[in-house]
Order: C-alpha cells, then sequence, then structure tokens
C-alpha cells in the first residue's frame, strides 16, 4: 500500500482542493484481500451512486483474515498526538475536519484521563478491542456509539449490544496492567448506564455488575472515587448493590 500511497500524494500534490475532489468524485476504490495480502481496485465510477465504504481496521492495520492475530483481545497504536501533527503538519482541509471534530475527546480521553498517572498507557483513540475475527472497534467509536443509542430520542433498540461491545472493547484494547484509562472510560460508561437503568434488563446489568465488580467496584477505588460509588448505588441498586 505505501506505493499506491505514494502515487495518491503525488497526484494531489499536483491538484487544487477542487480538482482533487472532481478526480475522486470520478473514481471508485475498493480494498480487499487477495492471498493474504491488501490489494485494491480502482475504477471509473460511471453513474454508480456513492455508498460511504465499511472502514475494516483490520485491513488498515495489515490483519489478513484467519490471522492469529485476530484471535487476541485488541492492540493499542501509539498516542494520537503523532497522528495529529501530521495532519497539522500538512495544513489539510480534510484532516483539520476530522481532528476539529475529535479535539474534545482527544482532550479528554486520550490525555485528561492519563495525565501525569502512567505514560505508558494509550488513549482511547488508537486503542482496539477485538469484537469477533471480522470485526475491530476503538474505544473512541464504541464510547460514542453507546452515547449515540443511549441519546437517540426515538429510543434505540441495539443500547444492550453497544454497552456489552463497548466493554468489550474496553477490556481488551490495553494490557491488564494499564488500569488508569480503563479505570476512567469504565467509569465513564457506568454514569451512562446509570441513567439508562430502566432501559436495560435486570440480567444484563446483573452480568454488567459482576464484570465491574473486579474492576472499578473494588472497595480500594471506591474509597477514592465517590462519585463512581454513586453511579454505581444508581444502576445496581435494585439488584442488591452494595451488599449489606
Amino acid at each position: 500500500m505505501d506505493e499506491w500511497r505514494r502515487h495518491a500524494l503525488l497526484w494531489r500534490s499536483q491538484f487544487g482542493e477542487e480538482p482533487w475532489e472532481y478526480l475522486i468524485y470520478e473514481l471508485s476504490l475498493r480494498r480487499d484481500w487477495k492471498d493474504g495480502e491488501r490489494e485494491i481496485h480502482v475504477d471509473l465510477r460511471g453513474d454508480e451512486p456513492y455508498e460511504l465504504p465499511h472502514l475494516d481496521i483490520f485491513w488498515t492495520f495489515d490483519v489478513p483474515p484467519a490471522h492469529k492475530e485476530r484471535e487476541k483481545a485488541g492492540w493499542c497504536y501509539y498516542r494520537t498526538d503523532e497522528l495529529a501533527q501530521v495532519s497539522h503538519f500538512t495544513c489539510d482541509l480534510v484532516g483539520d475536519i476530522a481532528w476539529h471534530a475529535l479535539a474534545e475527546v482527544n482532550r479528554v480521553l486520550d490525555h485528561d484521563d492519563l495525565s501525569g498517572k502512567d505514560e505508558e498507557e494509550e488513549g482511547a483513540t488508537p486503542a482496539f478491542g477485538i469484537l469477533s475475527p471480522h470485526r475491530a472497534v476503538s474505544v473512541t467509536n464504541a464510547m460514542t456509539r453507546v452515547w449515540l443509542a443511549s441519546s437517540a430520542p426515538g429510543g434505540d433498540e441495539n443500547l444492550q449490544q453497544a454497552y456489552e461491545e463497548c466493554l468489550t472493547v474496553i477490556a481488551g484494547s490495553r494490557a491488564p496492567e494499564h488500569r488508569v484509562a480503563r479505570y476512567a472510560y469504565l467509569s465513564r460508561v457506568l454514569r451512562m448506564l446509570a441513567a439508562d437503568r430502566d432501559r436495560l434488563s435486570s440480567q444484563f446489568r446483573t452480568a454488567v455488575l459482576d464484570r465491574l465488580k473486579k474492576t472499578i467496584l473494588q472497595e480500594s477505588h471506591l474509597a477514592t472515587a465517590p462519585l463512581v460509588r454513586r453511579w454505581a448505588e444508581e444502576a445496581f441498586g435494585d439488584l442488591g448493590w452494595p451488599t449489606p
């Protein structure tokens, strides 16, 4: 893919913003696998309507189907600062729009939740959890999905699934000893879950409670996190937590 990227960047350097967009609109690109190697198919789009492509993060990170890496719980890339610096340096319009949209997420989830605690830990945006051999999701993506499902005015039938997948992604996205970010993200999810208590089954919340008892609901953590204790009481009070 490095060769294709170099060609695309060379073409980009020869066009202004609008001509470059016209060129892209005239072409269609499909990402695929062949014999365990990434490949792309480029063709004229013609009259085909544009459809937002599905982003396969396994393809992005060059993890082919059936590869043993897909059997792991997840992985971390590197800090988002390095990614943002590339966009800032090139003064790229598309990159600036994307980073503007992520600005608060980057500030809070990728910095404030880690600041001064563990320099070895990664944030939410470059950390991925594997949900199946065919699907991996970043912590930022998973937490955003929960927020959108939770705040949908008409309700969202997939709310419970969004919570389940988010908890799985957070758990799988980093090494067990990296607790700082994991606890911060789980606490944020717990706050949303407390607000959604009546929309989630007691069976599901019981399963979540069992998971959180091993992490943020340990007394050693609750002693320094009174808000987490209160949110847990709101989320699980009808399930007999805390135990007298």
